[in-house]
């Protein structure tokens, strides 16, 4: 169980650390010096007026020693006296070294029950930590009974686009074995211990430290806690962390929304009242007012490893596609390995679980995948025709042709999305930029399949210079996107909010 990884003894030390008050002092250490200040004002207190009491005292028994000194008393009287004043400042001394032995016990004790009482906030919240911890797995067990163990509700789901066996979701799933060893067909969710250590398709969700063994949450783990606390399948009708969590855990969910008043979650959050939720998410790496999970954030905190195999496909195409020797009546077959490419390259956006990311920039585009299904069927029925139907078909003018075919080749990448197909300057952030490269991909792809700047009338010549420009740009294209996944890797790997 996370437990394992997430204990409060370790949380308790940590939130010492971290814990912050609006001025960005450190709260639980100000709390405990608080208590230590005024134990040592009360101590000087205590001291100061049972030093001045005695003083007093004394001056008080050396002022009647004085008066019984001016007296015309016999000697041995005023010898009386003197000894009775003597033995009522004696007993005075021990009456106010009484009272201060006891007000400084007292003092201790009321410091020490302080300081408990704060050790024991502390200890809650550390408590509150580590369970909130463990609930992301329990969370996604309810998931995986919920909506994927039941053919029928699988399915349904993915209608509504929640498909477990692509990434994010896929991460999470093994092949399930019998008892011989021999796998059944059947995805099993993974066991925590299992998540943590990471396999082939998966990182590890903890760096371990080879000397001490301490585990440290990595942006997989990151990855992992924002999506189950953000569950970004809502809409499709799964049932969010907080709303199962109030289900399941209901002093749990108190603490998660209500008001936490030993930390300021984030410095630029400090005009926002943090709750214990967004307390936990500081705590692990997550911004605090974190609502909203997409895998590009930090591409799911996959490894070069992992990203290696899931680009395998398109390293497949890409070699088929050059083993092609092109002559004048092939090009055919070229248009049809460089829509395998292209329809390979779409497969693994969806298993990277960033299609949607795509598809909007697509629509935003005035493109869809089912328009460049039929550009590509057009072409594939009457490959000679000149450009302008293909584009005529995708809803682009025929100039495009002319005006990006002669140097697509080496320049396939982000910026052609915005010059080719008119989309404008998409942002190069997080989502807008890989989408942005995806975009440019597909315009640069079919631009060089289906080009308006070869100058020949011969059907023939002209088909074979289309393939060959086809496949040198198909394969420039997805090297390009290759290139850029690459670095949103290894950005995603430095992402921690």
């Amino acid at each position: 169980m996370p437990g394992s990884y997430f204990t409060a003894s370790d949380i308790a030390g940590q939130l010492e650390e971290q814990n912050r008050t609006s001025e960005g002092y450190k709260t639980w250490r100000q709390m405990y010096g608080a208590v230590d200040l005024a134990k040592q004002q009360e101590m000087s207190n205590l001291r100061y007026d049972t030093e001045q009491s005695m003083a007093d005292a004394y001056a008080e028994a050396y002022a009647a020693k004085q008066a019984v000194a001016n007296t015309n008393y016999f000697d041995a009287y005023k010898e009386t006296l003197d000894l009775g004043i003597d033995k009522a400042l004696n007993e005075a001394y021990d009456t106010y070294m009484k009272n201060y032995e006891s007000g400084m016990y007292n003092i201790e004790s009321q410091a020490k029950s302080a300081r408990e009482q704060i050790t024991g906030a502390l200890q809650g919240e550390a408590e509150n930590y580590a369970a909130l911890a463990n609930k992301p797995y329990e969370y996604l067990q309810y998931l995986y009974d919920t909506y994927y163990s039941d053919e029928t509700t699988r399915a349904n789901m993915l209608e509504k686009g929640v498909d477990w066996e692509s990434y994010p979701f896929a991460r999470f799933l093994k092949d399930e074995v019998d008892e011989e060893g021999n796998t059944t067909g059947n995805k099993v969710l993974k066991t925590w211990d299992e998540l943590v250590a990471g396999d082939d398709s998966t990182t590890a969700l903890f760096d371990v430290n080879p000397e001490t063994g301490e585990k440290t949450l990595n942006a997989a783990g990151l990855d992992y806690y924002d999506m189950m606390l953000n569950n970004p399948y809502y809409d499709s009708g799964m049932t969010t962390f907080d709303e199962w969590l109030a289900g399941n855990d209901e002093d749990l969910y108190g603490w998660y929304t209500s008001y936490n008043p030993y930390t300021v979650a984030a410095k630029s959050d400090r005009d926002q009242n943090t709750y214990g939720g967004s307390a936990f998410r500081d705590f692990i790496g997550l911004k605090s007012t974190d609502q909203q999970y997409s895998m590009l954030e930090r591409f799911g905190g996959m490894s070069k490893e992992v990203l290696d195999k899931q680009l395998g496909g398109l390293s497949d195409k890409i070699t088929a596609l050059n083993n092609i020797e092109i002559d004048t009546g092939n090009a055919e077959e070229v248009l049809e390995k460089s829509k395998d490419l292209l329809d390979e390259f779409r497969s693994v956006t969806k298993k990277l679980g960033i299609e949607k990311e795509l598809n909007a920039e697509l629509e935003a585009a005035g493109i869809s995948w089912e328009k460049i299904e039929q550009c590509f069927a057009n072409s594939l029925e009457s490959y000679e025709d000149p450009a302008g139907a293909f584009f005529k078909e995708l809803g682009i003018g025929a100039g495009i042709g002319a005006g990006v075919g002669a140097g697509i080749g080496g320049a396939a990448g982000a910026g052609i999305g915005a010059f080719a197909l008119g989309v404008g300057a998409l942002p190069f952030g997080v989502a807008g930029g890989l989408a942005g490269a995806a975009v440019g991909t597909i315009a640069g792809l079919l631009t060089g399949i289906v080009t308006g700047s070869i100058a020949t009338t011969q059907a023939k010549e002209r088909n074979k210079q289309r393939a060959e420009r086809s496949r040198k740009v198909a394969v420039n294209s997805v090297y390009n996107l290759e290139s850029y996944l690459y670095a949103m890797q290894e950005t995603g790997q430095t992402n921690k909010k």
